[in-house]
């Protein structure tokens, strides 16, 4: 379903984006690629590995032995392999983004943010990988002189969510133990308005309220918006940065919206985007959800 809602909103990046079919072709795929896919050596020498994202199957680590075809662990050290054409247009599979080349024409510079999201109430363990994120931020801090925040949103206590039902207020449900984690990373917690875009028209049916995946997917639009940004990345609380993700934010800011495709064939997977914030971003995407029957 979480691909299902994604690729949906691809006629609204493409309406949005400048260039509508290169940037609703942009991706950077991370994770792990089956054995049935052939991987290719990425072209440039000096690339090295942006995220992996545990949901998503797309970069295989270098063999050892190519004759064998055995897979080796993945390091910061290692080369990036790509499947040939696991990048997706919306509609075909298509040469995938080169990142690191859209960032040499982005700023060198800025203010940035990792985004994160929290819907329901926190269970224990919480936010695993929170301290491999605040040590990838502090070398981007150094690195390239910029500010980078990150972000948890969590829905406002009584908020909007599916079907006009009041959300939980995840702020104050958080113990010692989820504060302690929040202070050592120097985390900002946002609060927003709604987990589900008001009036939003289309509404499954046939799943229970509980049990549909829209309000976690769809919260984390609220990152288009954000006010006080060159570029923002979401990723899922289960992504682990393996390598620099500056170029990420970098491309990011020069306009280009990066996604990347999912684990079962979806063109679009929310797990993980980056953008240049923008309200007019977030408004459009309201306005889309109130029109769209996704029939």
């Amino acid at each position: 379903m979480k691909g299902y809602l994604a690729g949906s909103f691809l006629p609204l990046l493409a309406w949005l984006m400048p260039d509508a079919q290169e940037a609703a072709a942009v991706q950077e795929l991370s994770g792990r690629v089956p054995a049935k896919w052939a991987p290719l050596q990425w072209p440039p020498p000096t690339a090295s590995p942006t995220v992996v994202i545990e949901e998503s199957v797309a970069v295989r680590a270098p063999s050892t032995s190519s004759s064998q075809g055995q897979t080796a662990a993945t390091s910061t050290t290692q080369q990036p392999q790509f499947c040939e054409r696991c990048c997706n247009d919306g509609y075909n599979p298509y040469p995938c983004f080169g990142v690191e080349a859209c960032a040499a024409q982005g700023p060198r510079s800025g203010r940035y943010a990792f985004v994160l999201a929290q819907l329901g109430l926190p269970r224990w363990p919480w936010l695993t990988n929170l301290d491999n994120m605040r040590a990838q931020a502090n070398k981007i801090i150094v690195k390239a002189n910029s500010s980078v925040d990150i972000l948890l949103l969590v829905p406002k206590a009584g908020s909007q969510g599916l079907n006009k039902e009041p959300t939980k207020d995840v702020k104050s449900a958080l113990g010692c133990r989820e504060k302690e984690i929040l202070q050592r990373n120097a985390v900002k917690l946002r609060e927003v308005d709604w987990s589900v875009p008001p009036t939003m028209r289309f509404i499954p049916p046939y799943w229970q309220a509980n049990t549909w995946c829209g309000p976690q997917d769809l919260m984390r639009l609220h990152a288009l918006g954000l006010k006080g940004y060159d570029a923002v990345a979401y990723y899922d609380q289960d992504i682990e940065f393996h390598g620099d993700v500056e170029p990420v934010l970098r491309c990011a800011a020069s306009g280009r919206f990066l996604s990347t495709s999912g684990g079962v064939e979806e063109p679009l997977n929310v797990g993980f985007f980056a953008v240049r914030p923008d309200a007019r971003l977030l408004h459009a995407a309201i306005l889309f959800a109130q029109n769209a029957s996704y029939e």
